[in-house]
Formats: structure tokens, sequence, C-alpha cells
């Protein structure tokens, strides 16, 4: 299986994903790579449009070179559709398969987006995938993706908090570029204040999809 980073090449995000994507946790062999161009930071639709020639060109890179299946690791799933038409193995962004996951296991769910801007675009994608009847809100986090650290895990915690009272029952970490330990830190301040509320990081759950769709159509490597 081969992970796209659809952001210009960053060490620090490298790491955090071969930390979210392990060979040996998923049970297959994962590579990674940049695209040849790409935005430093996927916060805003336009950012995802400037990423998807870039992200087209490394899957037919990544599938030449022998992938049987590859994840792009944004929540915004950029290029996906244009690189997976051009390809004859799966290709996912992480979106739309944690949502279509989430939505199948819980009755009401929000999702926390990096920018209010995008709240709109995500609840389309919602729409489209029709689970609409399952979302509870979308709702702008207004926190810059390179600040979404442990240290603001108290913010985004009283955000899921809110969500939670208000009705929903999961809330989707709707970014992918968050740092290491960031999803565990909200976790245990939601814990504290017993807020009784899943919360679903996408890296936790696309590549498992990902891996049952290429197990489908042959084992993935």
């Amino acid at each position: 299986m081969a992970l796209v980073l659809p952001v210009a090449y960053d060490e620090v995000f490298l790491e955090k994903i071969r930390a979210d994507y392990r060979s040996e946790d998923l049970g297959v062999e994962v590579s990674y790579r940049f695209p040849d161009a790409a935005p430093s930071v996927i916060e805003t639709a336009a950012d995802a449009r400037a990423a998807e020639e870039g992200v087209r060109r490394a899957v037919l890179d990544a599938v030449a070179d022998g992938a049987d299946a590859v994840l792009v690791t944004c929540f915004s799933d950029p290029g996906v559709r244009a690189a997976a038409s051009a390809v004859p193995v799966p290709v996912m962004g992480e979106g739309r398969p944690t949502i279509a996951a989430v939505a199948a296991l819980f009755e009401r769910f929000s999702i926390l987006s990096s920018q209010s801007s995008t709240t709109d675009a995500k609840a389309n994608v919602v729409a489209e995938l029709g689970v609409a009847s399952r979302l509870h809100s979308v709702v702008g986090m207004d926190i810059p993706v390179r600040e979404l650290t442990p240290a603001r895990a108290d913010d985004v915690a009283a955000l899921i908090e809110r969500e939670a009272r208000s009705g929903a029952d999961a809330v989707i970490l709707g970014c992918t570029g968050l740092e290491a330990g960031f999803t565990a830190a909200v976790r245990e301040r939601l814990d504290e204040r017993g807020a009784g509320v899943t919360v679903v990081d996408p890296a936790e759950v696309a590549g498992r999809v990902l891996l049952a769709a290429a197990l489908s159509s042959g084992a993935p490597r």
C-alpha cells in the first residue's frame, strides 16, 4: 500500500503519518511519497485544488512502482477522483471512507473542520454519500492546521463537548495534519470531563477501509 502525502515535503508530517500507518499494524508493506509540487498545507478549497495534479501524478507513479492500493492522507481527498479513474487499483482519501464508516456506526455525528470556510464543502460530501440524515453539524475550529497540537487540546475538547451536549454521539476530526499526540490529548480531556462522545481520527479508519477494498480485488502488498 502506498501513501501519498499531498503537501510539500515535511519531515514532521512524514513522521506523524509513519506513526499512524505502520506496516506492522496494518499487516502490509507501506510506502510513503510526496508529490513533486504541492501546497505547504491544505486548509482551504484553493489549497486542495492546488494539490490535485501533484497527487494524481504521485498516485500514477506509486502504481507504476507496484502499489496495489493508494491512500491520499488528507480529509479533503484532493485529486482522488482523477487519480482513481486513471489506475486499476483502489485509490482513496481519508475523508469519504471515514464519513461513510462513522455514518454506519453512529446515529448522529459531527465533523470538525480546521476552518469555517470549508464547512459547506464537508457537508456537501456527506450529502453526496447519502448520509446527510446522520449529520449533526460541521463546525469550523478556525485553528490553523500547524497549530493543531496537544497544546490546543483543551480548545478542541470544548468544541467536541458542546457537540456532544447538543446531540452528537461521534465527532470526526476533519483534518489529518494533526500533530502526533493531538488526538490522544483531546480524548484524555474529554474523558476527564465525562463527555461520553466518540472521537474519530480518520487515520484510524481510512487505511483499513482501503485495505478491505484492496483485499476484495487481490492481496495488497
